[in-house]
């Protein structure tokens, strides 16, 4: 979990650099956005590792980013770029910090529950 964190954290950071020349921020982002749906996943793998209190949040999380892919392809193949591309650019911008709080949340879950010696299986 912490690798995860540390690995989001990193593309936030560049993803914020980059959005300063806004061309390659937007392309940018298409990394993020790929990395994190991929940490979900994993998240998902290591569902039983997740603290209790940050299990809802993980799924509205997963929620909203399917409607979002959902969104943003119809968008993508009706050819409809004066609302919803540009909207779920901005959803999934706002996401990507939604979910580098999601991870430092676990991240800090993890440590804490490491240092204290307890396990969850």
């Amino acid at each position: 979990m912490k690798t995860l964190y540390k690995i989001n954290l990193i593309l936030i950071i560049i993803n914020v650099i980059l959005g300063f020349t806004i061309y390659l921020g937007l392309l940018f982002m298409i990394i993020t956005g790929l990395c994190q749906v991929v940490m979900y996943i994993i998240y998902l793998i290591k569902w039983k590792d997740i603290a209790q209190g940050l299990r809802t949040p993980f799924i509205r999380y997963g929620t909203i980013m399917a409607i979002t892919l959902i969104l943003f392809s119809l968008g993508m193949y009706y050819g409809s770029d004066h609302f919803l591309i540009p909207v779920t650019m901005i959803t999934s911008g706002l996401l990507a910090f939604y979910f580098l709080y999601l991870s430092k949340k676990q991240y800090d879950f993890s440590k804490e529950n490491l240092e204290t010696g307890i396990t969850l299986n």
